[in-house]
């Protein structure tokens, strides 16, 4: 099959990548991706595949998903290599905010980074859409392709006096934000403890109310449920760790966060919600996401 863009990526950032193959999908642009299109029960050679699809497909081009994972990556960083040598275009996007060193930082000098982290995720397809496309000199249709043209309708608004504005979410001096529109009270900081898995989250927030971890004077903190953490991000039109910051909370991660919901068609599962791109998905309960404590307020 003739693929138009090869995805080069860490295993940690697997979500963010099949949610852009998803979504380049929707623009006509073909994606190879190993996962799915090595099956590991046929005992294929995975470095000959991925050598035979890299040197192999004309006007190919590779997108790279970096973060932090990436940079420990010596698999990605030989994917790269072998790209440059062989005339494929190489289209990088950050999906975290970090600083290109060593190797990475040398092949991609002079190229535009795509900054995944303060855009959805339709913002960087249609970025790659319009490169690839050029490459093999198609017309670029992408938006037309995902975004098809809604019909205008005439309709009559009538003129309403302005309604005083309701600030959403509230300081409320103690190192805690509520949401006013819920009645949740949240951490004013999204990143108390870092990424842990989806046990060791819900032993944290326990060890806040028990007063090993801060607490800022309350005992009734609880990891949210999938509904509550949505809520949150509800109403933004950028990413939500773009909007959140300047609504006054502090180290919003362009990542996932834990719920305390599990997935009820695999109970090894737990729901997981993105303040990169505003996704929500199930993960696995060993995996790795950010925790933000909620409680009910009053």
């Amino acid at each position: 099959m003739g693929y138009d863009v090869f995805i080069s990526y860490v295993e940690e950032d697997l979500i963010f990548a099949n949610d852009l193959v998803s979504s380049l999908a929707k623009r006509n642009i073909s994606c190879w991706i190993d996962h799915r299109e090595i099956d590991e029960s046929l005992d294929l050679n995975w470095p000959k595949e991925i050598f035979n699809t890299i040197t192999g497909t004309p006007k190919l081009s590779m997108v790279v998903l970096l973060s932090a994972n990436t940079l420990q990556s010596r698999h990605v960083e030989r994917e790269i290599g072998l790209a440059d040598e062989n005339n494929v275009l190489i289209i990088p996007v950050r999906i975290e905010n970090i600083k290109l060193t060593e190797s990475y930082a040398y092949y991609m000098m002079n190229k535009k980074l795509i900054d995944a982290f303060e855009h959805d995720i339709d913002f960087v397809a249609d970025k790659i859409c319009v490169t690839v496309k050029r490459r093999k000199n198609l017309a670029s249709d992408c938006k037309k392709s995902a975004h098809p043209p809604v019909s205008p309708t005439k309709t009559h608004t009538p003129t309403l006096s302005p309604k005083p504005t309701l600030k959403r979410f509230v300081d409320n001096g103690d190192q805690t934000m509520t949401d006013t529109s819920t009645g949740l009270m949240w951490t004013k900081d999204a990143n108390l403890a870092g990424r842990k898995d989806w046990q060791e989250a819900l032993d944290y927030v326990e060890s806040m109310n028990k007063g090993a971890a801060e607490n800022f004077g309350y005992t009734d903190w609880r990891l949210p449920a999938k509904e509550e953490l949505e809520s949150i991000i509800k109403g933004s039109e950028d990413a939500p760790h773009v909007w959140l910051k300047p609504e006054g909370f502090a180290n919003v991660q362009s990542y996932y966060y834990w719920s305390s919901t599990t997935y009820a068609s695999n109970t090894s599962d737990a729901w997981i919600v993105g303040m990169g791109v505003g996704y929500v998905y199930a993960d696995g309960k060993s995996y790795f996401n950010y925790v933000w404590p909620v409680r009910s307020g009053h």
